[in-house]
C-alpha cells in the first residue's frame, strides 16, 4: 500500500487561519481548533468533507478590505452635503449669496452665476435655475446691496461692483466646498438689471464666462467694441430668452451683430410673457439650456 501524503494546501490554509486569529485578538470556534488539532495529529492527511474548518464570519476578527487605491488618481471626494438644496452662502465683508448646490455629488461640478433684477431677491430666481439643472451643476446667485427704494429687496450698483461680488462669492464658494467646485468657466445668467449689467461683467474676462444667458434685457450694451472685446477674448455663446416684444426685437437686432462675430447666439422669446422668468420664460430656458453648454462636457455629468 501507498503511504498517504500529506495535503499541503489543506495544511497551509488551516496554519493561516490560526495565525489569523492569532494577529486579529480572535478565538477560533471550537470546530476550527479541531480541524488545526487534527491537522497536525495526522500529518495533513485526507479528511471528511465536514471536518473543514469553516470560514470566518465578518465581526469574529476580521474586517472587509478598504477600497483599492489607484496610484497617481485621487480618491473622489465624499459625497457632497448641504442643510437644504438651497442654502444661504456667507460671503466676507458683503450680503450672503445664495446657492443651490448639487447634493450628493463625488466629482467637481461646474458653476452657474445667476443675477437677479433691480428691487428684488436671490431667493427665487436661485431656487428657478436649480429645477433647470438638477445636480448638473452649482448655481450661485450674488445677493448686491440693500435698495434704498424698496425694504427688504436688494440691487446691483454697477457692473464693476456686480463683477467684484461675483469673484468674491465664488471664493466663498470654492472654500466652502474645495473638493466639489469646478475652477473652469462659468455660465453667466442675468434678469433684467443683471442682464444689462451682465454685459460689461461678461466681456471684461470673457475666457471665464464664455457662455452667457440674458433673460429679459441685455441688448442695448452690446457696443462693437465690446462684441469684439468678447469674441477675440474666447466668448462662445450668448443666449436671449424674452417675455416682451420689444425686448425680442431688440436682441435679434444685436444677436445678428453677434453672430458676425462669430458668435454663436440664439433668441428665444415667450409671446406676452412679460418681464419675468417664470412660466413660459422659464420653460424657454429650460428647453435651451442644453445649447448653451453644448461641447463642455462638464455640463453633461
Amino acid at each position: 500500500m501507498r503511504a498517504t501524503k500529506p495535503c499541503m494546501g489543506r495544511l497551509v490554509a488551516t496554519a493561516a487561519l490560526a495565525g489569523a486569529c492569532a494577529a486579529h485578538g480572535c478565538e477560533p470556534r471550537a470546530s476550527e481548533g479541531a480541524a488545526v488539532a487534527g491537522t497536525a495529529a495526522t500529518g495533513g492527511g485526507p479528511r471528511a468533507e465536514g471536518d473543514l474548518p469553516a470560514p470566518p464570519r465578518e465581526g469574529e476578527g476580521f474586517t472587509k478590505a478598504p477600497a483599492a487605491v489607484v496610484p497617481g488618481i485621487p480618491p473622489p471626494p465624499p459625497p457632497l452635503s448641504a442643510d437644504a438644496p438651497t442654502v444661504a452662502l456667507p460671503v466676507p465683508g458683503r450680503a450672503a449669496a445664495v446657492v443651490a448646490a448639487p447634493i450628493g455629488a463625488t466629482e467637481r461640478k461646474p458653476v452657474l452665476v445667476a443675477t437677479h433684477g433691480r428691487d428684488d431677491v436671490p431667493e427665487q430666481l436661485c431656487d428657478t435655475w436649480r429645477g433647470i439643472i438638477g445636480s448638473r451643476g452649482f448655481v450661485l446667485c450674488p445677493r448686491g446691496v440693500p435698495s434704498r427704494s424698496r425694504s427688504g429687496a436688494f440691487t446691483y450698483t454697477s457692473p464693476e461692483a456686480l463683477g467684484d461680488e461675483i469673484d468674491d462669492a465664488l471664493s466663498a464658494l470654492r472654500a466652502r466646498w474645495p473638493d466639489h467646485v469646478d475652477e473652469g468657466p462659468v455660465v453667466y445668467s442675468g434678469f433684467s438689471l443683471g442682464s444689462f449689467q451682465g454685459v460689461r461683467v461678461v466681456t471684461r474676462a470673457p475666457e471665464r464666462t464664455p457662455r452667457v444667458i440674458l433673460i429679459e434685457g441685455g441688448h442695448d450694451p452690446w457696443t462693437d467694441d465690446l462684441i469684439e472685446t468678447f469674441a477675440d477674448g474666447g466668448g462662445q455663446r450668448v443666449l436671449f430668452v424674452t417675455g416682451q416684444a420689444v425686448n425680442a426685437q431688440r436682441a435679434k437686432l444685436v444677436a445678428r451683430e453677434l453672430s458676425e462675430a462669430g458668435i454663436a447666439t440664439r433668441v428665444v422669446h415667450a409671446e406676452d410673457a412679460g418681464h419675468v422668468y417664470t412660466g413660459e420664460v422659464r420653460d424657454n430656458l429650460a428647453s435651451s439650456f442644453d445649447w448653451v453648454v453644448e461641447g463642455d462636457d462638464r455640463w453633461s455629468r
